[in-house]
C-alpha cells in the first residue's frame, strides 16, 4: 500500500500498469521490476478498493492527462 498518490504522479503513455489484489498486492518479482508504483488515496472509511473500481479510476486519471496537453 505505499506508491505516489495517483493525482500527484503522471502516468506515461507508454507505461504497463499492473494491479494487485487487496490482500497480496502485486508479488515481488513484480515489484522489483517496477520503475514507480502508485497508489490511489483514500477517502472516507472504506479500508479498500475492489480492483475493478481502481482499474476505472486509474484510467479515467490516464484519460483526464491525456487531454491537458
Amino acid at each position: 500500500m505505499n506508491g505516489n498518490n495517483i493525482y500527484n504522479h503522471a502516468i506515461q503513455q507508454s507505461s504497463i500498469i499492473v494491479f494487485g489484489n487487496e490482500a497480496n498486492g502485486i508479488s515481488k518479482q513484480i515489484e522489483n521490476l517496477s520503475d514507480v508504483q502508485v497508489q490511489i488515496p483514500k477517502f472516507g472509511k472504506a479500508e479498500s478498493l475492489n480492483v475493478s473500481i481502481s482499474v476505472g479510476i486509474v484510467a479515467n486519471e490516464i484519460k483526464r492527462l491525456s487531454f491537458k496537453g
